[in-house]
């Protein structure tokens, strides 16, 4: 009679460990599962292209006008055309110089560095960043449901994502982990466009990446 109390104690007892366990696992975080993600501006690439495209059109313009002052030369104009050939260098070299700022300014917004105000879901605390911006954020999934919807503030402005996923409960070093597979995008509302990306036939959430275009 006493193997049998003591067994039915050891069986309540790893009940108990199992259910501590899941409890303490089953909390939405930044870290697992999540989404890989980066938020770019494509608002302002557009006014960059539009800058730069202005700017080409007027170094070829100089090109041009320093190909006519060559060509006058070459034909015998006695005219000493010196500061004309400086003023076209300098307007020139300016030129340059604002089209490699707007160029790093692109490459900047193109990295996805940013600040997010507040990335925030169903069920979990809101992520705040401290006035840090960053170049990638980990977008957290629900792990008590298959569906996750994120309201993500930037600059003021509310947009939201919504993923549908399979949970598949995973122990592993002692510790209940909760994976998120066949991730996909069901709607985001406020953005341009997104470029989702998974490179595995299940889509493990932590092996997904997202790029949202605003």
């Amino acid at each position: 009679m006493k193997n049998i109390t003591d067994i039915l104690l050891f069986f309540c007892f790893a009940f108990f460990v199992f259910i501590s366990c899941e409890e303490q696992e089953l909390e939405i975080d930044n870290l697992s599962p999540s989404v890989s993600a980066k938020f770019v501006n494509a608002d302002s690439l557009q006014k960059l292209d539009v800058l730069i495209a202005d700017i080409n059109e007027q170094i070829a313009q100089i090109t041009d006008s320093s190909e006519v002052l060559d060509s006058l030369i070459d034909s015998g104009d006695p005219i000493d055309y010196s500061a004309n050939f400086e003023s076209l260098d300098d307007k020139e070299d300016s030129l340059k110089s604002a089209k490699s700022t707007y160029n790093s300014v692109k490459t900047t917004i193109n990295s996805g560095l940013l600040l997010v105000d507040q990335i925030t879901g169903s069920g979990a605390d809101a992520l705040t960043f401290d006035g840090d911006s960053l170049t990638g954020y980990n977008l957290p999934l629900d792990v008590r449901s298959d569906f996750s919807e994120l309201l993500i503030e930037i600059q003021g402005n509310a947009y939201s994502v919504n993923f549908s996923y399979q949970r598949d409960t995973i122990l592993a070093e002692g510790a209940i982990i909760i994976e998120a597979n066949n991730l996909n995008i069901v709607n985001a509302t406020g953005f341009d466009s997104v470029y989702f990306f998974c490179d595995t036939i299940n889509c493990n959430s932590n092996e997904a990446s997202a790029t949202f275009f605003f």
